[in-house]
């Protein structure tokens, strides 16, 4: 029987949110919120409740990547609220990655403003 793998959904949301750009961790700020409180209140960051936080905020980028055109609004197809849960961590395992690459200046960060 294969063994599943416990995922760290607080801190994938996180690191995520800490690469975002400051307009952008502005709109994403409610979602982080949500999974930062319930990590404080809960302590639990791999359980059915932290997954649920996960898929609200990955969600929600998905909403933004079709809102500001950075994807055709069909890109998702049906599939938009179906994705699973392996689905969307594997997207934010792309995202990390994609924002980790990005070269940022520090007004872009939100320093020396």
């Amino acid at each position: 029987m294969p063994q599943e793998i416990q995922r760290n959904f607080g801190k994938a949301v996180k690191v995520i949110y800490d690469l975002f750009l400051p307009d952008q961790q502005e709109l994403m700020r409610i979602p982080f919120e949500a999974m930062t409180g319930y990590v404080k209140e809960t302590g639990d960051t791999t359980s059915k409740g932290a997954e649920r936080k996960f898929r609200t905020f990955m969600l929600l980028y998905r909403h933004w990547l079709i809102s500001e055109k950075k994807v055709p609004a069909d890109y998702f197809w049906k599939r938009f609220l179906e994705a699973t849960t392996d689905e969307l961590w594997e997207e934010a395992e792309e995202v990390y990655r994609a924002l980790r690459i990005k070269p940022r200046s520090n007004n872009e960060r939100g320093e020396n403003k």
